[in-house]
């Protein structure tokens, strides 16, 4: 968000002048992919990891910008034979359900998750660009800070780790 001005709805801009976090986690692991298939190889990876280490398939969430995609990663498991739950708008989180979750950025808003992968990433400016149907500078910012505010929702979901797997 650094660099973007936040209107406070009260009429000012919000800062973070006297924010504190109450919880620090490991910097982000951000790694290159160029396709749905590296994608699913480096969950895979992540998830062996994972598990290695002690940390259940249903205490991580994989979050895409758009459902079509996650709908593709939750094939692509399913093919593996990894238990997956999709969270829709009326599916809650339901801890004793096993598998990963998946989630779009939108859904993912006011959960938790020791880990999150999100995958697929094209980055702010490609979803702003796409999601801008007019021409004009100023909605073009919006659209800008809006996807910046969104990947913002979605990265602070973790509260141990996350994995951003990046479109080049």
């Amino acid at each position: 968000m650094e660099g973007c001005i936040i209107d406070d709805l009260d009429g000012a801009e919000d800062s973070l002048k006297g924010y504190r976090s109450l919880t620090h986690g490991d910097y982000p692991d951000v790694l290159k992919s160029e396709s749905l298939a590296s994608d699913v190889e480096q969950i895979l990876s992540i998830l062996d990891q994972l598990t290695a280490d002690g940390v259940g398939n249903e205490r991580v969430c994989i979050t895409a910008r758009m459902k079509k995609d996650l709908q593709s990663y939750e094939s692509a498991l399913k093919q593996k034979n990894i238990r997956c739950l999709m969270l829709q708008r009326d599916t809650p989180d339901d801890p004793s359900v096993p598998g990963v979750r998946l989630a779009t950025m939108h859904r993912i808003k006011g959960l938790e998750f020791e880990v999150v992968i999100l995958a697929g990433y094209e980055g702010v400016n490609a979803y702003a660009d796409k999601f801008s149907h007019d021409e004009d500078a100023g909605v073009s910012q919006e659209n800008e800070t809006a996807e910046r505010c969104l990947l913002h929702v979605a990265a602070t979901r973790a509260k141990r780790h996350l994995f951003c797997l990046m479109r080049s």
